[in-house]
């Protein structure tokens, strides 16, 4: 009776460790964690449907951290360049998924990822040229949406006039002058918990109103939100800003 359970025990620690390989493998290369159906029965049985995105962002970024390095960041007529050839070729729909896969990734999701980002990056490498208006946003928002009624140019027309909605809005909106807001920015943690917390809602709570599901997870997303804030983003951030004050 020791020995079987002893083998129960073994067979069931190397399920463990053979059910968290496959959830790591690929991590280091970038690509998300696969379990299968996590959460059988549902529409969407991902683990984590919104962390598919923190690859092609985390790319984003040592790409752009490249570009600071070879200088290139104080030619922003270059970067501005780049963003066009990028604008083009997300118009074209450029559907390739090259060889290093799980290091580059989908060529047009790679695309249009970094398009996005150096629009924001552009913004602020000519915030001295760029004028923020209520006027402006008006017109940008009316070309928006003017866009994005055809699906061949909605997306430059996002990166074009909605960047700067967005941003006027976020900057000098309505709510941009609140400051008495909190400082904690929990708006990436809701991002990525509000998945996994509402399947898991749904899973064991089956047939659960629409508005009663969001009454139930948007507090608890908020609240890991601000948890990931607190022990992780923001710290992160202390090392950043830590690091830019260390002399060369």
């Amino acid at each position: 009776m020791h020995n079987a359970c002893r083998v129960v025990q073994r067979s069931d620690a190397d399920c463990c460790i053979e059910h968290s390989r496959d959830c790591c493998q690929g991590i280091p290369a970038g690509a998300p964690p696969t379990l299968g159906t996590e959460f059988p029965g549902l529409t969407f049985s991902l683990l984590n449907g919104s962390a598919w995105a923190i690859a092609y962002e985390f790319r984003c970024y040592v790409i752009l951290a490249g570009l600071g390095i070879i200088g290139l960041l104080e030619r922003r007529s270059v970067v501005l360049a780049i963003l066009g050839v990028l604008l083009v070729l997300n118009f074209l729909s450029i559907e390739y998924s090259p060889p290093g896969y799980l290091f580059i990734g989908n060529a047009e999701n790679g695309i249009r990822f970094l398009a996005l980002f150096l629009t924001g990056a552009l913004h602020q490498l000519y915030r001295d040229k760029i004028s923020y208006s209520a006027v402006g946003a008006a017109i940008c928002l009316f070309a928006t949406v003017i866009c994005m009624l055809v699906p061949p140019i909605a997306e430059t027309g996002l990166c074009v006039f909605g960047a700067y909605v967005i941003l006027w809005f976020a900057l000098h909106g309505p709510l941009g002058s609140l400051g008495g807001l909190p400082k904690s920015d929990i708006s990436y943690g809701l991002y990525l918990y509000g998945w996994p917390i509402q399947s898991l809602i749904v899973y064991y709570a089956n047939g659960i109103p629409p508005m009663a599901l969001t009454f139930v997870a948007l507090p608890l997303a908020a609240l890991c939100g601000w948890i990931s804030w607190q022990l992780i983003e923001q710290p992160a951030l202390a090392l950043k800003n830590r690091a830019a004050a260390m002399p060369v």
